[in-house]
């Protein structure tokens, strides 16, 4: 690696320690896992992915009319038409163990990604408009909960930004925890932005150890 290789990784360990003393809600979810992705491609300029992010926050903000702005379903249909239909943005089915998946500069290269990286730019956008959403622990699949005074809704950021039902959940949670398995409170419960990074690394994590890569599972590990 050359010098600037190096003084450019010491500088992204440092913003990544310095982040890991921050309070949960001072973490910028999208900014640290940019800074994550960027380790593996020390001295890689990440002005064009904030600026990729201005971008999509802007284009959101232009499809809510004044009128609209307290409703969270036109929020949540913003979000979806933004990122799914004039970005590109989809959940990648066909590969979805490609560790690409769970790095969030390939993530906005490639359009595609794993559930919570793309849950990372919905989540990113909410919160430079004040919107409120958290991620939401829910079982081997990531999803988002929109909320606006009495009113909330669950969207699958993997698949194009959809509203997901209590019995789309039941059937979800069928399926990656078995028929007996039932929805709890619990699956409903937030993820803070610090457990969201670290379910994003987690995925690397486990693909690089699935891969007989122990040497890559520990950089990550050092890194969560």
């Amino acid at each position: 690696m050359s010098g600037a290789g190096l003084r450019g990784r010491s500088l992204l360990e440092q913003t990544l320690r310095a982040t890991g003393e921050m309070r949960d809600d001072e973490i910028d979810l999208a900014d640290v896992a940019l800074a994550l992705a960027a380790l593996d491609r020390p001295g890689a300029d990440l002005a064009p992915y904030r600026a990729h992010l201005g971008d999509l926050a802007r284009a959101v903000a232009a499809k809510i009319s004044s009128d609209a702005q307290d409703n969270v379903m036109s929020r949540a249909r913003a979000l979806a038409d933004v990122i799914g239909y004039e970005y590109g943005y989809a959940g990648d089915e066909t590969s979805y163990d490609d560790p690409r998946n769970a790095d969030l500069m390939q993530v906005i290269d490639r359009r595609k990604g794993l559930p919570v990286a793309l849950a990372i730019l919905y989540l990113d956008i909410a919160d430079r408009l004040g919107w409120h959403a958290t991620g939401i622990n829910f079982p081997g699949h990531f999803l988002i909960r929109m909320e606006q005074g009495a009113m909330r809704l669950i969207v699958d950021p993997f698949h194009g930004g959809a509203e997901r039902s209590v019995a789309d959940l039941r059937a979800l949670l069928k399926q990656v925890a078995g028929l007996d398995a039932e929805l709890e409170p619990r699956h409903y419960a937030a993820i803070g932005r610090r457990d969201t990074l670290i379910r994003l690394l987690n995925n690397i994590k486990t693909r690089a150890l699935s891969d007989g890569n122990p040497a890559r599972g520990a950089e990550i590990v050092d890194r969560m």
